[in-house]
């Protein structure tokens, strides 16, 4: 059972609460277009699932037949609990290699591209996770059953949530034992003194048994963030540059032995000089309330195929429609002139909706993406295209 969807109210709650003690605090640890982005990759990285249809589960089921041990009883506590500790070591073993090996890092540094630390960080999740099942396979060859792997880990991704958080400093002797906000600031700092430091997910006895534990220092605050800058904030972007970086790298290659050894080099091979801008992000009132207003209806949307609910058209196209979307509004924070286009081809789809299905669901929504049709050729980027710092950017 994935335990993930039953979280998605409670992870958005104590992600309004963080917000709030932002506020009172005087805390600027939120920003529109990051927190946008982040919540933007975690939907994506949901949706993703739509789309394979079941390919991964079908894998893992003729993998789980092939163990010749008897399969770990659902029913036993002891199986759950061994199974949870398990698979933390298995993930900390993935999340290290996935920091050192560039085709893994690729996937992977979509967790780490966001400058800001908050609970909508922890949300930001890869979508191309395609190759880190290796890492969990002497599991299902010990007869771990895929369902309970499944549970686990998804108990696994549901603890890290809370440590993406500045709002809680020390927790005592919990650091020595467990993943908490102290000691994951530190793994997610761009400072060399924290870099490939706490891979845990929930145990941070891993690091501190095999070499890669660092406290945070009070004389060495977390730079969060990437050595270099994203400089985007498209969700698929952020999802697919590492992979470009690699494949340009490889292109240049010589030999297939080549192009092997800059896929298994270390990041640092493909990494660029940090690039910090210092201009305010321009980005006028009402689009800002436009892009707000689309991400949550977006984000409404999104939640009836995530709770198991029935979608108002076809899944996959509705599932599609959505992913455009996401991108869209990704294009719009960074001030692409081709937003508008995109824009348009999106909201226009949408009109269509009472084709595929007739209902007062599919006619509203209808109605919904006429008016946004003309919101957004109003206030959407034209003329030069801005970065996300208000800087000229080319298109």
């Amino acid at each position: 059972m994935d335990f993930i969807p039953l979280a998605i109210p409670f992870f958005l709650a104590l992600l309004l609460a963080e917000v709030l003690w932002s506020w009172l605090s005087g805390r600027a640890v939120f920003s529109f277009a990051d927190t946008l982005c982040s919540l933007s990759m975690g939907t994506l990285s949901r949706l993703r699932g739509f789309l394979i249809l079941g390919v991964g589960g079908i894998a893992w089921a003729q993998l789980e037949a092939l163990t010749p041990l008897p399969a770990w009883p659902l029913e036993s506590p002891l199986s759950w609990l061994a199974a949870f500790v398990a698979y933390d070591f298995c993930y900390y073993l993935a999340h290290r290699a996935g920091h050192r090996v560039n085709i893994l890092w690729a996937s992977h540094v979509a967790h780490h591209q966001s400058e800001a630390y908050n609970l909508s960080t922890a949300l930001r999740q890869t979508s191309t996770g395609f190759l880190t099942f290796i890492f969990y396979l002497p599991m299902l060859a010990l007869g771990v059953p895929a369902e309970l792997m499944v549970a686990v880990g998804s108990l696994n991704l549901i603890y890290q949530f809370w440590v993406h958080t500045q709002a809680i400093h020390r927790l005592g002797f919990l650091e020595r034992i467990l993943v908490t906000p102290a000691n994951h600031r530190v793994h997610h700092a761009s400072n060399p003194e924290y870099i490939d430091k706490n891979f845990g997910g929930v145990f941070i006895l891993w690091d501190r048994l095999l070499g890669t534990y660092e406290d945070e220092r009070a004389d060495c605050p977390p730079r969060f963030g990437l050595p270099h800058a994203l400089g985007s904030y498209n969700p698929l972007w952020a999802n697919l540059h590492h992979y470009v970086a690699i494949a340009r790298a490889a292109r240049q290659a010589d030999t297939f032995r080549g192009a092997l050894g800059i896929a298994l080099a270390g990041p640092e091979t493909l990494s660029t000089p940090r690039t910090v801008t210092e201009a305010p992000a321009t980005r006028s009132a009402a689009l800002t309330a436009y892009l707000g207003v689309q991400f949550a209806v977006l984000t409404a949307l999104s939640l009836t195929p995530l709770l198991g609910q029935g979608t108002p058209v076809p899944q996959t196209i509705f599932v599609l429609w959505l992913i455009l979307g996401l991108a869209s509004l990704g294009t719009a924070l960074d001030g692409r002139t081709y937003a508008r286009v995109l824009e348009t081809l999106r909201l226009t789809l949408g009109l269509f909706a009472p084709l595929l299905a007739q209902t007062p669901v599919t006619v509203g929504f209808s109605l919904f993406c006429a008016l946004s049709l003309g919101v957004s050729w109003r206030y959407l980027p034209r003329g030069q295209a801005l970065g996300p710092a208000g800087t000229p950017t080319p298109n």
